[in-house]
């Protein structure tokens, strides 16, 4: 996911957190960790929501298209019976 992977953790970052651990306690460090972790999974729920959401409206979107469709077909059709039985019928 682009937005969610955006706030992964990578190696190369953990490992810069662990040499400023001077500044930091071993239990703000975790802490600060179990946080990003946190913070990356409401993201990611965040994302897949959206994206629920925009599939629902997808879908919503092409059976309303389909169901006008059809019911464009159904006029067309039925106004050619109609113009075919006054000319079958006039012709007899």
């Amino acid at each position: 996911m682009a937005v969610g992977g955006a706030f992964m953790v990578s190696d190369r970052h953990t490992a810069n957190l662990a040499q400023q651990k001077g500044a930091l306690s071993e239990a703000q460090m975790k802490k600060m960790l179990a946080q990003q972790q946190t913070f990356q999974q409401q993201m990611q729920h965040m994302v897949a929501e959206a994206t629920r959401r925009e599939t629902e409206e997808r879908q919503a979107r092409i059976a309303a298209a389909a169901r006008t469709y059809q019911e464009q077909a159904d006029r067309q059709r039925a106004a050619q019976e109609k113009l075919a039985a006054e000319c079958c019928g006039r012709s007899r």
